[in-house]
């Protein structure tokens, strides 16, 4: 359907009878809509379909006539609810024709790798802009773009692409945290090709992670998505668990889904960069962490005030690594939310309600 001005087309069709289920696929020429060639294949139970499909995809497709103007290689690809399939069809004069089926697993993951680094912040050494095969799309925000261990990977995309990469800069803030912003991200993964087995990555804060998990989950029912959270809320809470979504009218985190983050990437340093607001929101969380799960944590809390507050590169360590620890395990027990995860909402329920009368964003 993306070729132009092409003589035949190839179809596909389902026919559901009971039992058993028969797939269809034509060769049809355009002009005339004469059926050129076709294959059929039944299936007895419908557990058979995925396994099945693959190989008849490819099959049918290399007992099919070549016409000489389809000579060259040619990709597409077959999603289904737990995998994709990707097809590397090359085309000869000759008719000869040979397809190379790759698998792909549904996105989504029982666990959560959780990176931890001492170093300066370097995405461009990270994730290698422009390099890889592999399709991927950045998201972050205006103020994060202009950090100075930031703007070497934001340079290295021209109009927002590099190679086979995308880079989304969207708003800074809680007004942003839109279901217009997640269809952003969406429609621009659309746009530039891309399929169920390539990457979002969120870099930013919660807002940004939220949004970009959100995105992804959304995207044909599931892409992979990684976060670089540059905030320490982000780092301490909101990258972790799997929580993603966005706000609707006046609704906090109205709505939402639960797919958590293929890998982590935290660089405690982007917390020298945070202002002081931001800092203390993030400590904030970290406190309520300490006494929920952590009595060490809540003593370094109470008695290294001065470390804490001149953000004292250990202690900021310290704090990030006891609190991401204890929120995995708790998500690791109650991923959804139906029992002792909701301990963590100490503090946001009463907050999230206060937002709402008083604005998002405005407190």
């Amino acid at each position: 359907g993306k070729m132009l001005n092409a003589d035949c087309i190839i179809v596909g069709s389902v026919a559901v009878l009971g039992c058993p289920l028969y797939i269809t696929a034509r060769m049809i020429e355009v002009e005339t809509g004469k059926i050129l060639h076709s294959a059929k294949m039944s299936l007895d139970v419908w557990s058979d379909y995925e396994k099945q499909l693959p190989k008849f995809a490819k099959d049918c497709v290399e007992k099919m006539p070549v016409p000489d103007y389809f000579a060259g290689t040619w990709q597409t690809s077959v999603s289904t609810d737990s995998a994709d399939y990707d097809y590397e069809i090359k085309l000869e004069k000759n008719g000869k024709c040979s397809v190379k089926v790759v698998t792909y697993d549904s996105a989504g993951t029982e666990k959560t790798q959780i990176n931890f680094y001492s170093s300066t912040p370097n995405l461009v050494e990270l994730y290698k802009p422009g390099k890889t095969d592999e399709r991927r799309c950045f998201v972050t925000d205006a103020t994060v773009a202009t950090l100075p261990c930031v703007v070497p990977f934001i340079d290295c995309f021209e109009d927002g692409k590099c190679g086979n990469d995308i880079l989304i800069i969207l708003g800074s803030g809680e007004s942003y945290k839109t279901i217009e912003s997640v269809l952003t991200i969406v429609k621009d993964a659309v746009d530039s090709g891309f399929a169920r087995k390539d990457l979002f990555v969120g870099i930013g804060g919660g807002v940004i992670c939220d949004l970009t998990g959100f995105a992804a989950s959304l995207f044909k029912r599931g892409a992979k998505v990684q976060f670089v959270p540059t905030t320490l809320l982000a780092m301490v809470d909101a990258s972790i668990g799997g929580k993603t979504g966005c706000d609707f009218e006046n609704y906090k985190n109205m709505i939402g889904s639960f797919f958590p983050a293929q890998q982590i990437h935290i660089y405690p340093e982007f917390v020298q960069s945070l202002s002081k607001e931001q800092y203390r929101s993030g400590l904030a969380e970290a406190l309520k962490t300490a006494l929920l799960y952590d009595s060490d944590l809540y003593q370094i809390i109470k008695t290294e005030k001065t470390k804490i507050l001149n953000r004292d590169s250990k202690i900021i360590d310290t704090i990030i690594q006891k609190c991401a620890k204890a929120k995995a395990n708790v998500v690791q027990e109650d991923f959804t939310e139906k029992n002792i995860r909701m301990y963590l909402n100490l503090g946001h329920t009463f907050g999230h309600a206060l937002e709402t009368i008083i604005g998002l964003g405005k407190i």
